[in-house]
């Protein structure tokens, strides 16, 4: 029996158990691990909100907006609250510089610097040595996408890379919580002594099913190389962001798939009825209907008209092989049943209920 909080402690101590064992047992010893996550942690907990400043007494106005146009390809304002700004704002000021001819940065162009690296030049003094670290391993850091291959809720996962094909223990307290085992997040791994943080991560996990567009992307980014690298990754890195804002808008504002019959024309069900002033001779002109191009009106089974009852039966109108599905013997137009005065002919589309109206009339 576990004694109470108010118990003699069972070792023999002559305390009370919450003041002697209890206190053992609830102790928790620190890792280095754990106490580097604490560390950092503690170092860029401000990063974001120093780096902003940073830009507003550096440069002009108009650098966030240059890097939105080039991140999203479109030239919208820049919006602080779009969902893809925790993977925006870590790209923006660990990655990019302006590249474009008109750039109102020349000289950031010119040296190919970083928000991220503008600060450690004009601030290293100041600054903590592990935060230097830190953004030195954030600008060698490429993002990519990886998948979850093994997950620990509360303290991290095993993150394989799905561009470099390699794999890394991350710990992520808060993500691994909410990620499960097969999804793929977007997101720049970051390595200092030994331990991988996620730096920048977009905010939704994708689906497995959207693993071979992804390795597609790997295939061209290869080319005729056997391996991918860091450097590569980074120089690439507008082709990733690219995928990963079209497989998000796939996964943000999801569009219905559209459904089609075997002839591609919108799935659309129509029953249409016809009014029969002599059932018997309905009956008979369907039951010898010859029809061309290979369709057909055939009876549905064996069928017999007691008498004083209302005739009823049916057929099924069809069409010798498949346009879509060759291996088909034949496809099934639509169905007709016979009832009293009423002839009902129910099809799939509009396409299909014109041609069934026009055979009914006819025959």
């Amino acid at each position: 029996m576990k004694p109470g909080r108010n118990d003699p402690c069972s070792c023999g101590s002559g305390k009370k158990y919450k003041h002697c064992c209890l206190r053992a047992e609830n102790a928790v010893v620190e890792t280095p691990e754990e106490f580097l996550r604490r560390r950092l942690r503690a170092v860029i907990g401000d990063l974001a909100q120093r780096l902003l400043r940073f830009i507003g007494r550096q440069f002009e106005p108009g650098l966030i907006q240059e890097a939105w146009e080039d991140f999203t390809g479109e030239t919208e304002p820049f919006d602080p609250k779009t969902p893809h700004i925790v993977v925006f704002m870590p790209w923006f000021f660990h990655h990019w510089y302006p590249s474009r001819a008109n750039t109102r940065f020349p000289d950031l162009a010119a040296r190919k610097a970083t928000v991220a690296s503008e600060l450690i030049l004009h601030q290293r003094r100041r600054l903590d040595p592990l935060l230097v670290r830190y953004l030195e391993a954030c600008a060698a850091a490429a993002f990519s996408f990886h998948e979850a291959v093994r997950v620990e809720p509360g303290r991290g996962f095993l993150l394989r890379d799905l561009m470099l094909e390699s794999e890394t223990f991350v710990v992520e307290h808060r993500a691994s919580r909410s990620v499960h085992t097969g999804d793929i997040v977007f997101a720049q791994i970051v390595r200092i002594d030994g331990l991988a943080m996620l730096e920048g991560c977009g905010p939704m996990a994708f689906q497995p099913l959207e693993k071979p567009v992804i390795i597609n992307l790997r295939k061209t980014i290869r080319g005729r190389s056997e391996v991918v690298g860091e450097a590569r990754l980074k120089e690439r890195s507008l082709e990733l962001i690219d995928l990963y804002l079209e497989l998000a808008e796939r996964k943000l504002h999801p569009v219905m798939p559209e459904l089609q019959n075997t002839d591609g024309d919108p799935l659309e069900p129509h029953t249409l009825v016809f009014g029969i002033d002599d059932a018997a001779a309905a009956a008979a002109a369907l039951d010898a209907a010859k029809l061309s191009d290979g369709e057909t009106i055939k009876p549905d089974g064996e069928r017999s008209y007691p008498q004083g009852r209302a005739l009823e039966a049916g057929w099924t109108w069809a069409s010798t092989g498949n346009p879509m599905h060759k291996s088909w013997t034949n496809t099934t137009l639509g169905q007709l049943a016979l009832a009293g005065w009423q002839l009902k002919v129910n099809v799939n589309s509009a396409a299909r209920a014109v041609r069934a109206r026009a055979l009914v009339e006819r025959l």
